[in-house]
Order: structure tokens, then C-alpha cells, then sequence
């Protein structure tokens, strides 16, 4: 299979580099041509012709291959080598063996993956794997200010649990599908995945084939749970995380009170804020297809 690698070379603890993994490959007959995403204009190597697009490394490389593939038919497959893995976690991708997800590349099946939009104002924006804002808003918006640290999960509890504690409900302004879910919230998160921040599985059920977003509200009484949750995962342990209140829709309208740390997937959103407005985030509006390596 003629395949195009676009990798991330500091991905993760150690991990594989642009060479090994192409040689990893190769290995299997395929003819690679590969690129690091930190390369500048690693885009163009997408305008190649390939029958599958490889993008290793961690989430944020996945959302760039993704968004740049969104208005293409070649499909993608993820080699996760990054630190949270997210969207490898929901796809079932995250804890097997590299060489045994490359060996079942060739008999892999095809499956969609809805990549929603949000749109205000102040832009537009590709949703690869959640809109929200309130708390894990606030916590990248700490993470930028704060000395990342070699364990990026390990530091994102440290910054989650301390937002936990010291964040105020907001008042959001929130319709799905025309239904009105407005409500005071310590976050409110539009989810394309099952896990957001440091592997939180806030909307477990989640299925980014599925043409809706997982609404996530997290209130006041849910402080606690979370928090306990939080402080456990760091203490080592591996607790069953809380439930939230979820609910499904294609099309999401809201506006928060005030001016809170909005994000789209791992990024504030924009980076510059401004005055409050109606967002409105709507799933299914591109989407690329995934190769889900067979079993080998």
C-alpha cells in the first residue's frame, strides 16, 4: 500500500521516532513517503497520492491530519505515541502494540469520523474531539501559564483538581435540537469523544459516528464526585469515575454569562476573547473515514 506518515518526533515519553516507524512500515510491504508535522508545510505532502494517510503521534497531531483531511476521500489511521491519546482511547486504538496495529493495517476496516463545527462571531472553528467551556477551558488556559512539566496527564490532574476546587458555577444559555437545557454549570462540554484533558471519561457512550455531540453538564453537586475522582487518579488509584448529566444533539446553541476560557478540543478558542455571543456548534459537518487496523 502506498501510504503518506505524518509524525510528531516529540511526541510522548521517549517514544519511536520518524524513521523507526517508517522502517516499521516498510517492513510490511507498504512504500512510505513521511513527514514531521513540526516541518513547515508538512501539508503539502497530503496532496501526494496515497491510499492511507498514517498520522502518529499524540492528539494534537491527530487534529491537524484530521482537519486537513476533512474535504478529502483518502482515509486516515492513527499510531498513537502522544501522552493522553483521547481519540486512539475511544477508537480502541490506544493500548495495542504498534507493530500489531501496523500488521493489520491491510485487512482494516473502514469507519466514519464526524468532525463537528462551531461558529460565532469571533469564528469559525473544525471540532475534532469536543467544544466546551468552564472548567477544562480553564484548566489549558492554566497549563499555558504553568512549567509544563515532563507528564503532561500527571500535570493536567494537578491543574484539574485545583480548578475543581476554586471555579464558580456559570449561567449558560444552551439549546439541542430546540430543546432549552439552560442551567447554572461548573462546565458545559459538546463532546465528539468519550475522554477530554488528562483521560477524563466525561461522556463514556460517545461515538464520533454517530452524527450528534454528547452534551455533558457538570453542576454544582457534581463537585465532589469529580474532585474525589480527580485526587485519586493522582494518588495512583484507578476509581470509577462519576456519572454526568448527557444528552444528544445535532446542533448545539449557547451562550455562556460573562466571558469564561472556551476551547475547541485542546485549544482556547480564540485566543483573544470577546464579547459574549451565541456559538453555534453543529456535528457531522465533515468528517473523515479511519482505517481500524484487523486484529493481528
Amino acid at each position: 500500500m502506498r501510504m503518506t506518515l505524518i509524525y510528531n518526533p516529540s511526541a510522548g515519553d521517549d517514544g519511536p521516532d520518524g524513521r523507526w516507524l517508517q522502517a516499521l512500515l516498510e517492513a510490511h510491504g507498504h512504500v512510505v513517503l513521511a513527514r514531521s508535522v513540526k516541518e513547515e508545510g508538512w501539508e503539502q505532502l497530503l496532496s501526494e497520492p496515497a491510499e492511507l494517510v498514517v498520522a502518529a503521534g499524540g492528539d494534537g497531531t491527530i487534529r491537524k491530519v484530521f482537519r486537513e483531511l476533512a474535504t478529502s476521500d483518502v482515509a486516515v489511521t492513527i499510531l498513537p505515541i502522544g501522552s493522553a491519546n483521547n481519540i486512539a482511547r475511544t477508537l480502541g486504538l490506544a493500548e495495542k502494540p504498534l507493530d500489531r496495529l501496523v500488521a493489520g493495517l491491510t485487512e482494516g476496516a473502514r469507519r466514519p469520523y464526524d468532525l463537528g463545527v462551531a461558529s460565532a462571531p469571533r469564528g469559525e472553528a473544525v471540532v475534532v474531539e469536543s467544544f466546551g467551556g468552564g472548567l477544562f477551558g480553564e484548566v489549558i488556559s492554566r497549563a499555558q501559564r504553568s512549567d509544563q512539566g515532563d507528564n503532561k496527564v500527571d500535570l493536567g490532574l494537578q491543574l484539574l483538581a485545583e480548578t475543581i476546587e476554586d471555579s464558580a458555577p456559570r449561567e449558560w444559555i444552551l439549546d439541542t435540537d430546540g430543546t432549552d437545557r439552560s442551567g447554572s454549570f461548573l462546565a458545559v462540554e459538546a463532546m465528539n469523544i468519550r475522554e477530554t484533558g488528562p483521560n477524563v471519561p466525561v461522556a463514556p457512550e460517545a461515538d464520533p459516528a454517530d452524527g450528534v455531540f454528547d452534551l455533558v453538564r457538570i453542576r454544582t453537586e457534581d463537585r465532589e464526585p469529580l474532585l474525589e475522582y480527580v485526587e485519586s487518579r493522582l494518588a495512583g488509584e484507578t476509581p470509577e469515575p462519576p456519572r454526568f448529566d448527557v444528552v444528544r444533539a445535532a446542533r448545539l446553541t449557547m451562550r455562556p454569562a460573562g466571558d469564561p476560557a472556551l476551547r475547541v478540543d485542546d485549544e482556547l478558542w480564540p485566543e483573544t476573547p470577546g464579547a459574549a455571543a451565541d456559538i453555534v456548534v453543529s456535528a457531522g459537518e465533515l468528517a473523515v473515514d479511519v482505517v481500524i487496523p484487523a486484529p493481528a
